[in-house]
């Protein structure tokens, strides 16, 4: 069959963009021919080409190479291959994409064999004559390459709005060499020989390239247009005329270099993910709008496509008109949540409908709609549908071997989620855009794709570094696959192994940064991957093809990013191990790790390791020495004579063989990027050294080069920890009015960024870091400072009010403070108490997700995607803490005291203190040691406000991160412990006591007045003593006239209805508890029962008592927020809760709970819960060995000898009677005894429990299941006389 026969099956054209035959037809002119004949197999492998299938397509061509043919149609077959396989690299629909150096190029080209392809079609033309109509037909399918991508594309780059001058220049000088009249030629050629279909189509991609080459407003490129439009009309072609309107609609709405079918986004980049650095400072100036001259074009093309019949045409606009309507809906709703009504969005629906229908059998255009289809589930927050919709279009596009549609598919909605994230923050739909672009990929099998979607979400989730550390752990794991996928591509998946590798561990390490167990983890995998590869001999290869001598720029380059490295490694494990040494409370230990990694970077001068000596001594606070080295950090242009690598070049050169990598002679200016890293360092750096005449003088250099003022985002969002660090400087060097406005607005931004955060995980990592920390104490004490003026006008507040008076400043200050603290549990405590019904519902929906994200954080598995309940959770939420019922804290403020001391001291002596009592050993320092050490932290907390205190009993204190598991009550006051003259409590913050306040006044009526949980450890595994546990439990069940009950038929759904319907829960289980993550610490019921589990609870409570563990520590974030015990417990519903602070003596443990329990049952309805503990407190202190023997006897009086027996401590007195008698003279004064508890929450509520009803008192088998990550609960006693 010769050609013009072959263009007359498919409607005159080879490209499928001309829509000028339906699929329908051509499918019955290729079904009426011999189907065994080699034409009807060559037909059938053009023709699924065209349709998208590849897979078929190659298919067939492998059955022609059976066949026997002639060498004239051999070599006319291997150019149809070339021609097929170029339509798969570069399918017609998406040919605006510009993909030239990017990795999915090199990986398509790779995959489709284009280099062997190529090969065998230039030697199959040698030896063999061809007719005249067979060297045309051979030409231009050689020259579809040229002709349809590689010439549209120079002329792309020609644009005015194409960023990369240097770039474009380039692509000058090559179409120079290249000239556009060839396309001229090739239309006149197939004109002379009657094919005019492809004439037509032949000058139709001259004007693209010169649409691309010229302004599309430009009078020659309008002449041209019209001049082919005007060709159409005298000819009749209808399908031309419309496919004219539809080009010059494109063109109204979009540059060349991309397309309304791609919201306008640009789809290329080195990485092909979530950043285009060339491209994201200029996107902006070209976003998709609504245009009536277009929509009008877009319709007249409609009317012209209906007259020639052509089905696909109509899809072709429909499609369109789809990608507009669904732009206005995305900009509908406030920052990308679901717009009102969603009519806008129900018309882009019904507009991709019709698209669908007129695109049943392409499979490249049936993805596209498919994946706006995605958008609009997105959108509309339908989003199960939009991860399954996804996973479809890369299982179906892989099927048919079109993998360019899967890849666009992806990369769009990455893009997509870009933009969310960045222009209108909204960070969880841009989430949901980078997972259902990972499903996407993850359907194809393009596993290098799914690394790059999965680093995004990374990047999306910068606020929330627990499901960023699940992404990470994925992301491991692609990282190995990816490297695996690029070995079999030569020298060149060598280079892109390293590129991959370093552009993935940047992104990990970042998330991780916090995260040192993990952190770790991805070091080992990373220098293992750096070992397999010879990283730093492919970097200078990938830089230059020849060798590189010693000395010379690119070798000290490649070195000094090697060295750099390992500083870095070796950083992450001194900060690995200091923490560690913290959370065993060895000070001196923890900082010596600091002090030998600055003898380590002594003789070292370069940026990086100057740098960490200055951090080194920040975390050691010798902020002098700090100040010593900043000069040597800061850039020149600030006053320094910093050479951070980065710096040093403001444009990039890039040299050796004209590569995929590298355009010979390129240049790119980084001068804007450079200007804002330095100053931003530079911001860091004085900060952190306190050095704040330095930092004046940084801000007068920002300022003379434009700078300063800060410019926010297009959403008006500053960048609120730089705002907060210039607000800094400007507080310390006495301009008050100014810092306050730019605090001002940085807690604005940050606000509004919050807002756009719909997890509470994503919320809470927000607020609770020490950057809002610094933001909120910085506001308070502008504010305190504006107290204490006498000044007529207030400063310029923006978002917050004009105050008039020195209360009003003070309640201000109080305010701020107050935003910082907690403001996560604060959120939900509020949520379970004013939300209707229906928003109650779905709180509990959404605290069965949280539940489910903290397992599936335990679990390193996927990230839960959110929905429409979570969303709507998340609103109410919002609207109802934030705005309505933030508790009024403007009076009731007797003493505003500003102290002087450090956090890092005070945390030093809190970290020396708690070293002594955190023992399984008992206490390693006399009552003397430790009340010195208190006595100093009490002249910083106490002391300031004594007069005060004088008339109190009850003392309540909002912990910051420095006291973190101090014993409160151990203060010293006037020499003496607190306790004995006041009630001690914590409050995570003064709004969440409020709340709780409350809360215990509204709150329904428990069914159950105690649930007693014991573990008796009778397998004795742990000694006699250990059995007090449960003794002491007996003893609280004969008060309470409870009965025991099987601890084997105690599911956990049983305990979680006596959490939920008991007034008292009184635990004294010894569980697993895990210092570095709290909410993976455990009970011990039937099944082991987590400390996440109680998210999912809605408790009665007023009162919830870990005695045993170390339950009373949990986490105080660097950001004043909570997480751990505490979190739960009160999240739950609970109005206070007693926890442990260390490992606690069983003997001592169990006389202080039954005081506290005496005390509550004789007084409770007349002193608070506080009150009545601190009485025990008291007792245990004062008591000697004959009084604590007579509380041993009363305890033994109480015991039933039934229960004891059922209880299978049947000689549960014996045991007492032989603890009676092995005492001996010890000194119960010591705070190991007496203050290892502490009470979070409303402690001043009062309880009535003597009408307690009964209810079961549960015996648990102890399961201390080892952990590495966690700590085993171990009790000994000093000296260890009195236990085994």
């Amino acid at each position: 069959m010769e050609f013009d026969r072959i263009l007359d099956v498919f409607g005159g054209c080879l490209c499928p963009e001309e829509y000028r035959r339906s699929f329908d037809d051509i499918e019955q002119k290729i079904s009426d021919m011999d189907a065994n004949s080699n034409d009807h197999l060559l037909l059938r492998a053009v023709f699924a080409a065209m349709k998208g299938n590849f897979k078929a397509s190659d298919d067939c061509f492998q059955k022609l190479r059976t066949l026997g043919c002639s060498e004239v149609f051999r070599a006319r077959v291997s150019h149809y291959v070339f021609f097929c396989k170029q339509m798969a690299r570069h399918p017609p629909a998406l040919r605006f994409r510009e993909e030239m150096g990017s990795f999915t190029a090199i990986i398509n080209e790779t995959r489709l064999g284009i280099a062997a392809a190529t090969q065998d079609m230039q030697s199959s033309r040698q030896g063999v004559e061809l007719s005249p109509l067979q060297t045309l037909e051979c030409d231009i399918l050689e020259a579809f390459w040229q002709i349809g991508c590689f010439w549209p594309k120079l002329g792309r780059m020609n644009h005015p709005f194409y960023p990369d001058t240097a770039l474009a220049m380039r692509s000058r000088e090559i179409a120079k060499s290249c000239s556009f009249d060839s396309l001229r030629v090739s239309a006149t050629r197939a004109g002379r020989a009657g094919l005019y279909d492809l004439e037509r189509h032949c000058h139709n991609l001259a004007l693209e390239c010169y649409f691309g080459h010229h302004a599309c407003g430009r009078e020659d490129a309008r002449a041209a247009a019209d001049s082919l439009l005007a060709k159409c009309r005298e000819t009749h072609d209808r399908v031309g005329i419309a496919l004219s309107y539809i080009r010059r609609a494109d063109a109204l709405l979009s540059p060349p270099f991309t397309n309304p079918i791609a919201l306008n986004f640009i789809l290329d980049g080195m990485l092909s993910g979530w950043d285009v650095p060339d491209w994201d400072p200029v996107e902006a100036s070209f976003r998709l709008s609504s245009n009536e001259d277009a929509v009008q074009l877009y319709c007249s093309a409609m009317k012209e496509m209906e007259y020639a019949g052509s089905t696909r045409g109509h899809g072709l606009v429909h499609l369109r008109l789809a990608c507009i309507a669904e732009w206005k809906g995305l900009h509908d709703g406030e920052r990308g949540r679901p717009p009102s009504g969603n009519q806008i969005l129900e018309e882009a629906r019904r507009h991709l409908d019709l698209a669908r229908h007129c695109y049943q059998d392409d499979v490249t255009n049936s993805q596209i709609v498919a994946v706006h289809g995605v958008v609009l589930d997105i959108l509309s927050w339908k989003h199960p549908n939009a991860l399954q919709s996804a996973r479809r279009i890369g299982q179906d596009s892989a099927s048919h071997g079109n993998m360019v549609v899967a890849q666009f598919a992806g990369i769009f909605l990455l893009r997509l989620g870009r933009y969310l994230h960045q222009d209108l923050a909204a960070t969880e739909t841009a989430v949901i855009c980078c997972q259902c672009a990972r499903e996407c990929f993850g359907g194809a099998g393009e596993t290098f794709l799914e690394l790059q979607a999965v680093l995004s979400e990374i990047t999306a989730l910068e606020q929330s570094s627990e499901r960023a550390a699940i992404c990470c752990t994925t992301a491991q794991t692609l990282v190995k696959a990816t490297l695996e996928q690029f070995e079999g591509f030569g020298d060149l998946g060598r280079k892109l192994q390293v590129q991959m590798l370093l552009h993935a561990s940047k992104v990990i390490r970042g998330a991780l940064h916090a995260d040192y167990k993990r952190l770790e983890s991805w070091n080992r995998d990373f220098h293992k991957y750096e070992s397999d590869l010879g990283l730093y001999n492919t970097m200078r290869s990938v830089l230059s093809d020849s060798s590189t001598s010693t000395g010379s720029p690119l070798e000290n380059a490649v070195r000094n990013v090697q060295q750099a490295d390992e500083l870095q490694a070796r950083y992450a494990q001194v900060q690995q191990c200091y923490d560690r040494a913290l959370d065993q409370c060895e000070v001196e230990e923890a900082e010596n790790y600091w002090r030998e990694f600055l003898c380590e970077l002594e003789n070292r001068e370069e940026h990086l390791a100057c740098f960490m000596r200055f951090v080194s001594l920040c975390h050691l606070g010798e902020a002098a020495a700090a100040k010593d080295i900043l000069e040597s950090l800061l850039p020149p242009a600030y006053g320094g004579h910093g050479k951070r690598n980065d710096w040093q070049y403001t444009k990039y050169t890039w040299s050796g063989r004209n590569s995929r990598f590298f355009q010979e002679g390129l240049e790119q200016d980084r001068t804007a990027e450079i200007e804002w890293t330095q100053f931003e360092s530079s911001l860091q750096y004085v900060n952190l050294a306190a050095d704040w005449e330095r930092g004046k003088q940084v801000l007068e250099v920002a300022a003379r080069r434009h700078i300063l003022p800060l410019k926010p985002d297009k959403q008006g969002i500053l960048d609120w920890q730089i705002a907060s660090k210039v607000a800094a400087i400007y507080e310390h060097t006495g301009s008050q009015m100014r810092a306050f406005q730019e605090y001002s607005a940085a807690l604005d931004s940050l606000e509004r960024r919050i807002i756009g955060l719909s997890d509470t995980s994503s919320r809470q990592n927000a607020r609770s870091t020490i950057h809002t920390s610094l933001l909120y104490e910085g506001l308070a004490r502008t504010a305190l400072y504006f107290s204490q003026q006498h000044e007529s006008s207030s400063p310029v507040l923006g978002a917050i009010p004009p105050i008039q008076g020195d209360a009003d400043w003070k309640a201000k200050a109080l305010e701020f403070l107050e935003r910082g603290r907690a403001r996560a549990l604060f959120d939900l405590i509020v949520a379970q108490r004013h939300l209707s019904e229906l928003d109650k519902d779905l709180l509990q929906q959404w605290c069965e997700k949280e539940y489910a994200l903290r397992k599936l954080l335990e679990a390193q598995k996927g990230v839960l995607s959110a929905d429409v309940d979570e969303f709507k959770r998340e609103e109410a939420l919002a609207r109802s803490a934030l705005e309505s019922h933030a508790p009024d804290i403007s009076k009731g403020i007797n003493l505003v005291h500003q102290s002087e001391t450090r956090d890092i001291d005070v945390r030093r002596l809190a970290l020396s203190y708690n070293r002594c009592l955190r023992s399984s050993l008992g206490p390693r320092s006399s009552p003397e040691e430790l009340a010195t050490i208190s006595a100093k932290l009490a002249d910083i907390l106490l002391v300031p406000c004594s007069d005060i205190l004088e008339g109190k009993d009850h003392v309540i204190f909002v912990r910051a991160a420095a006291l973190e598991g101090f014993p409160l009550s151990a203060l010293q006051l006037r020499g003496k412990p607190l306790m004995l003259t006041h009630a001690v409590s914590d409050t995570p913050s003064l709004a969440v006591l409020h709340t709780l306040t409350q809360t215990a006044k509204d709150r329904a009526k428990a069914s159950n007045k105690i649930s007693i949980i014991a573990d008796p450890h009778r397998d004795g595994t742990r000694g006699d003593m250990a059995l007090m546990v449960g003794i002491g439990a007996l003893s609280l069940a004969s008060r309470y006239e409870t009965e025991a009950q099987n601890p084997q038929s105690v599911s956990s759904e049983a305990f979680r209805s006596q959490f939920q319907e008991s007034q008292i829960v009184h635990i004294s289980t010894h569980g697993k508890v895990c210092l570095d993550a709290p909410w993976q610490s455990s009970l011990a019921l039937q099944e082991e029962f987590k400390v996440v589990d109680l998210l999912r609870l809605q408790s009665k409570a007023s009162l919830i008592v870990f005695a045993a563990c170390v339950s009373g520590l949990g986490r105080t974030t660097s950001g004043n927020d909570v997480t751990g015990f505490s979190h739960a417990v009160l999240q739950s519903g609970a109005s206070a809760y007693i926890g442990a602070l260390w490992w606690v003596d069983d003997l001592a443990t169990m006389v202080l709970i039954y005081v506290f329990h005496k005390q509550l049952w004789s007084n409770g309805d007349v002193v608070s819960v506080a009150e009545c503990w601190r009485r025990a407190q008291e007792t245990l202190y004062r008591a000697n060995t004959a009084i604590f023997g007579d509380l041993l006897r009363e305890v033994r009086e109480s015991i039933d000898q039934k229960a004891a027996e059922a209880f299978k401590i049947p000689d549960a007195r014996g045991l007492l009677d032989d603890a009676i008698e092995d005492l001996y003279d010890e000194d119960l004064s010591h705070p190991f005894y007496w203050a290892p508890f502490t009470i979070v929450g409303y402690a001043g509520q009062r309880l009535n429990v003597q009408s307690a009803s009964p209810e079961s008192i549960i015996f648990l088998n102890g399961r201390e299941a080892g952990d590495r990550d966690c700590e085993k609960v171990r009790l000994t006693p000093p000296g260890g006389s009195r236990r085994n």
